[in-house]
């Protein structure tokens, strides 16, 4: 019975849970009705009766005191007129009648049954009633009236009736009310089944169920389309990673079947059930369809197949893996090498299924090493000629190392000569130049005061040129040290300002200069640092012909930043690389406008590189340049 409940379509399920509910409802309401009915008629009838009952006693209390039975009687009479009284008696104290209706109608009940107070019950289809007549509030007998009760349970048929008809009709109005309403469940339902159906048949997750409710069947709708949803990422998934299986297993199969090696599987029968094109060229089979299916026996010796065979048992039935053993075999009358390995496959469970193996023609390499063996033969014959060969190389080339190393002692101590030998003429030169220009040996005229200048400004360009050279030679020799000290930076602003302001004011150049206010302490060389930026505001006012020659400092961290702007004729992008190589100028030539050796930048390179900063220099053809360094400021760093 469950079962088959189970199996009825949901419609049916909620007409018929829904009637069954309304049913148990109004049997329960008609029954509650039907007794209430039947309560309040017998009641009715109980009030009715007690009531001539009362009438009766109170009447026949006299009749009962004076023991006139003919007077009781004729009060009895009375209720012949009532509807439904069968019988009456007056019963005097002893229980004996005093006087009835009908004398063959007998009292249905014993005397002793009845109490001395007002009551009554129903029994076999009667009423049965009586009231005690009083005289002075005493009893001295009893009313009793029998009524049958034919109209009674006529109208409660008449009853009963009508509410079997009520109930069938409202039956059929909540049948036809649940059928038309069933549809707002199972019309959404229909419809998520419909569409059910159409993707399970179609396969098309792209599809969705129509919402029409926003009750539990609109969240299951909700539920039912999210779920399509992931399905069909899933189903996307699959495919895209299908696809991907697809394309790697032939990608997979292009690499087997165009590797030189011979690759191949075989079952625990021995049997090949895959073979790239090599190992198919190896069978000299037509295809691997050829191939498949068959064992060593079919395409080798039987020698050659009984001992691939027995390597094939071993890694099989011991699971021992054969790698990369060398042996060699003889087909066709022909030596050939082969590097062979064979591993056991195992299926998810760890069962060995089959061995994969791999089989490669080592036969060229083979003669090849024997090529080679001779070769290095003859070739530690050669080594050993040649070793000899470079001993005696080793020891000229230590000879001439050591030469070299002589002459370029003798190279620097001939320069640090030289530099002092010739700086102390020029010193004097110079030193003398301005005693006459001073006019201390008597005066001089206006050409003898040129001429003089001429002099005092070319040994001291020739001065600047041979200190230039030395510092060089230092350099390159390792010779030269930074010796650091701590000095305040505004003060070595000023001095390189005040080194040049006479220059830029020969040139009518202003030489702008500005110091960062968080700028205090440097610690580095201060002649070094001196003589490089002296360099740079020197090169700036030279090369400048109007506008301005600018210096300035400012904090960057744990450093300072220098830079020397001018405004003078800039520099070509592509010359940019020359600036910092010795003996390189960028006017360079017999007729350049500006003198110089050309060492000056690249010396300032190496000295700020040597005291741990960075110099670079920024340049726009036409309109300027701008050098600048940045230098450490703490001893640390």
């Amino acid at each position: 019975m469950i079962s088959y409940i189970k199996s009825l379509p949901i419609r049916t399920k909620i007409v018929g849970i829904t009637m069954l509910a309304g049913l148990a409802g109004i049997l329960f309401f008609a029954l509650t009705i039907l007794i209430f009915n039947q309560y309040q008629r017998k009641k009715s009838l109980v009030s009715n009766i007690t009531g001539f009952a009362t009438l009766i006693a109170d009447r026949s209390s006299a009749a009962v005191a004076f023991n006139d039975p003919e007077v009781a009687k004729s009060n009895l009479e009375a209720l012949k007129l009532k509807v439904g009284v069968v019988n009456a008696w007056i019963l005097s104290p002893d229980g004996k009648i005093f006087a009835t209706i009908h004398d063959s109608i007998n009292l249905p009940v014993e005397v002793s049954s009845l109490g001395r107070s007002r009551d009554h019950f129903f029994t076999s289809g009667f009423l049965v009633c009586w009231e005690p007549v009083l005289l002075d509030k005493t009893p001295i007998g009893t009313v009793v009236i029998l009524r049958d009760l034919v109209d009674y349970r006529t109208q409660m048929r008449n009853f009963l009736a009508f509410i079997a008809l009520v109930v069938i009709l409202t039956l059929l109005f909540l049948w036809f009310l649940s059928y038309r309403l069933q549809r707002v469940v199972t019309r959404p339902l229909f419809r998520l089944t419909r569409t059910a159906k159409l993707i399970a048949g179609s396969g098309d997750y792209h599809m969705r169920a129509e919402k029409l409710t926003e009750d539990e069947i609109g969240e299951l709708v909700d539920e039912f389309n999210l779920m399509i949803g992931q399905i069909e990422n899933h189903v996307a998934e699959r495919k895209a990673k299908e696809e991907e299986i697809r394309y790697e297993r032939k990608l997979l199969r292009m690499v087997i079947d165009n590797v030189p090696d011979a690759i191949y599987t075989k079952d625990r029968n021995f049997k090949k059930t895959l073979a790239n094109l090599a190992d198919v060229r190896n069978m000299n089979a037509n295809s691997e369809e050829e191939v498949l299916g068959k064992d060593d026996f079919d395409f080798h010796p039987k020698e050659l197949a009984e001992k691939f065979l027995a390597d094939d048992r071993s890694v099989i039935e011991k699971g021992t893996s054969l790698i990369n053993r060398e042996e060699y075999v003889v087909e066709k009358g022909v030596k050939k090498w082969l590097l062979t390995s064979k591993i056991p496959l195992r299926d998810e469970n760890g069962e060995i299924h089959g061995l994969l193996g791999i089989g490669r023609d080592i036969t060229e390499n083979k003669n090849s090493e024997l090529r080679l063996k001779e070769y290095y033969e003859k070739l530690e014959s050669q080594v050993e000629e040649r070793t000899a060969e470079l001993v005696n190389k080793t020891e000229e080339l230590e000879k001439a190392k050591n030469e070299a190393e002589s002459a370029d002692r003798l190279k620097s101590a001939f320069l640090a000569t030289m530099s002092h030998e010739l700086r102390t003429p020029l010193n004097s030169i110079i030193g003398f130049t301005g005693i006459l220009r001073q006019g201390r040996p008597g005066p001089l005229n206006d050409e003898q005061q040129r001429q003089l200048e001429l002099v005092q400004k070319s040994a001291r360009h020739l001065l600047a040129l041979i200190n230039e050279v030395l510092d060089l030679s230092k350099i390159e020799a390792g010779q030269l040290k930074v010796t650091k000290e701590t000095f305040k930076i505004r003060d070595l602003v000023d001095q390189v300002v005040e080194l040049n302001f006479t220059l830029a004011d020969q040139k009518n150049l202003k030489l702008n200069y500005s110091v960062d206010e968080a700028l205090n302490e440097i610690y580095t060389d201060r002649q070094r640092l001196t003589q490089v930026l002296v360099n740079l505001v020197n090169n700036a006012v030279k090369f400048t012909e109007t506008g301005s020659v600018t210096l300035t400092a400012e904090k960057m961290d744990d450093k300072v930043f220098f830079k020397v702007t001018d405004t003078g004729i800039g520099i070509e992008p592509e010359k940019l690389d020359l600036l910092f190589r010795p003996f390189m100028q960028i006017d360079s030539g017999t007729t350049r406008k500006h003198e110089g050796t050309g060492l000056g930048l690249s010396i300032c390179k190496r000295l700020i590189t040597l005291m741990g900063g960075k110099i670079g220099v920024e340049s726009e053809y036409g309109k300027g340049s701008a050098f600048w360094i940045k230098m450490p400021l703490d001893r640390d760093a």
